[in-house]
């Protein structure tokens, strides 16, 4: 009879990183470096023009208050390259506290090793849908918080880009925070909130440290914090983080590019003037049957288990013919609708 003592041992897994509170601290320095990086270029390319003086650093504003016409063009130049620069600058610090923290091979624990085209496929067909609720979402909350005047965002981009190459604004608005962000907020944060505090709760935290990392306007906090459980919905079924990555950088790239009038929105703005409501019905019918379409479908586990296992497991399953048929009719009428709007 064996006794206790031959019992094999059992060891538990290390609890997944970070915790809420290093979490939290390695997300304020993310943020240190970041907007620190930003507000070093500017004031400290400003305080460079005017000591050589050099007039465009004085230049009287013209523009209307409180916009970004209003500043002198040598600080709009400045601030329209501190974006990519202070992304470049977080994109290197985020390197390396997922070496220290996640590991050596963190590139496929955070699932940057495959790129399942049926999720893909899905996650950019409901784009549209994504962009248009998002963006109803968002004219809602400033209504109610009473900020409307702050609901330009486009305007403003427009103004601060204006003058830049659209392959410019592409990686300054799209490229750099889509790929920094959905890294520090989904791949990191995500990995080690849902591994401590189950599906709910990590996506929650995550979710809401990505609506804080925009926190000017107050409201664009939340709308950020459900884009962000979206964009974590399409992590977990797809199983990979070039997915989120990708809706990411195509929803900054298509507002930025708007802005600058580089892709045309006419046929956007006649619609929602035209049947708003039959619009974001029609919006919210895409992103459902998308959602359930991917989620029948989940990643087969073809990596590291661990936290990165959706709810109710994987799935080798093609995914469910009749929430892909809806996803295709209802995307390709929404794509169509926005075309002759």
């Amino acid at each position: 009879m064996a006794s206790a003592d031959d019992a094999p041992l059992v060891t538990r897994p290390p609890a997944a990183r970070p915790g809420l509170f290093d979490g939290t601290l390695l997300t304020v320095a993310f943020a240190v470096v970041l907007f620190g990086t930003l507000i070093v270029i500017v004031v400290g390319g400003f305080l460079a023009l005017a000591a050589a003086g050099d007039p465009a650093a004085d230049a009287p504003p013209d523009g209307k208050p409180n916009s970004v016409s209003s500043l002198p063009p040598a600080l709009v130049s400045l601030l329209a390259w501190s974006f990519p620069l202070g992304y470049l600058a977080g994109l290197l610090f985020t390197l390396i506290v997922f070496r220290v923290v996640v590991g050596r091979g963190w590139t496929r624990e955070v699932g940057l090793r495959r790129l399942p085209p049926v999720h893909l496929g899905l996650a950019l067909l409901a784009l549209p849908a994504f962009v248009i609720l998002s963006d109803g979402l968002a004219q809602l909350l400033f209504r109610l918080f009473g900020m409307e005047e702050h609901l330009d965002q486009s305007g403003q981009l427009g103004e601060l880009f204006a003058g830049f190459h659209p392959a410019f604004v592409l990686l300054a608005v799209g490229v750099g925070p889509g790929v920094v962000e959905e890294l520090w907020c989904r791949g990191l944060l995500g990995r080690g909130y849902v591994g401590r505090y189950g599906w709910v709760g990590g996506v929650a935290l995550s979710s809401l440290f990505f609506g804080l990392l925009h926190l000017y306007p107050p409201p664009y906090v939340l709308v950020t914090a459900a884009m962000g459980a979206c964009l974590h919905f399409a992590y977990a079924c797809s199983r990979s983080l070039w997915v989120p990555v990708a809706v990411h950088v195509a929803n900054n790239g298509f507002a930025g590019l708007a802005a600058v009038g580089a892709v045309p929105i006419g046929g956007l703005e006649r619609a929602l003037a035209s049947y708003p409501i039959g619009l974001f019905a029609l919006a919210a019918v895409v992103l459902v049957s998308c959602g359930l379409a991917a989620w029948s479908a989940r990643a087969a586990a073809t990596g590291p288990r661990g936290v990165m296992v959706p709810p109710g497991g994987v799935s080798d399953a093609p995914a469910g013919r009749v929430p892909v048929a809806l996803a295709v009719v209802s995307g390709v009428a929404l794509i169509g609708l926005l075309a002759t709007g």
